[in-house]
């Protein structure tokens, strides 16, 4: 079963039984701490499937993607980026331990009644894509050619600052 609706809430076993397939464009207002973590987001595009994997483990498996805005950290431009997401997880954590699978799978809970918050776990994959310092490439930046280098150390900066405070002493002691 292929849907192009997604509600916040999943059963997760009752979507593995059905072998639920999913391809979806999300709103921005569905992804909140995602808006709130970039200038902007757009084409916010999810393809997953649940299922039972062959060791009989609920599984979600599938890709996020969108693309994002955010402000350059050389220079304070916008820098527009694709963040792209591949996951597979169950919320079978005690059986994928017992197979030792706890390290091939994601681990996620479902609650009392088994739903699962497929919208959160989503968003949760996207925002573990941003990357902490996001930057332009080498040579895109605007502020490249004025005072940053890549890979360049003028000799000064180049000294051990313990080297630099040594200096300093000794042209003390010379007065």
């Amino acid at each position: 079963m292929t849907t192009s609706i997604l509600e916040r809430f999943v059963n997760f076993t009752r979507a593995s039984d059905l072998q639920s397939h999913y391809v979806v464009n999300l709103e921005r207002a569905q992804l909140p701490r995602l808006s709130e973590a970039v200038d902007d987001v757009r084409e916010i595009r999810a393809d997953f499937r649940f299922f039972h994997d062959l060791q009989g483990l609920r599984t979600i498996k599938g890709e996020a993607s969108c693309q994002v805005s955010l402000s350059c950290q050389r220079c304070g431009e916008p820098l527009s980026l694709t963040l792209k997401s591949t996951f597979c997880s169950t919320p079978d954590a005690q059986k994928a331990r017992s197979l030792r699978l706890g390290d091939k799978l994601d681990l996620v809970e479902t609650d009392e009644e088994g739903q699962f918050d497929v919208l959160q776990y989503l968003e949760d994959c996207l925002l573990l894509e941003l990357p902490y310092a996001p930057v332009h490439e080498e040579g895109q930046c605007a502020r490249a050619g004025e005072f940053w280098s890549y890979g360049e150390l003028d000799e000064k900066a180049a000294q051990s600052p313990f080297a630099v405070l040594g200096e300093l002493e000794l042209g003390k002691d010379g007065e």
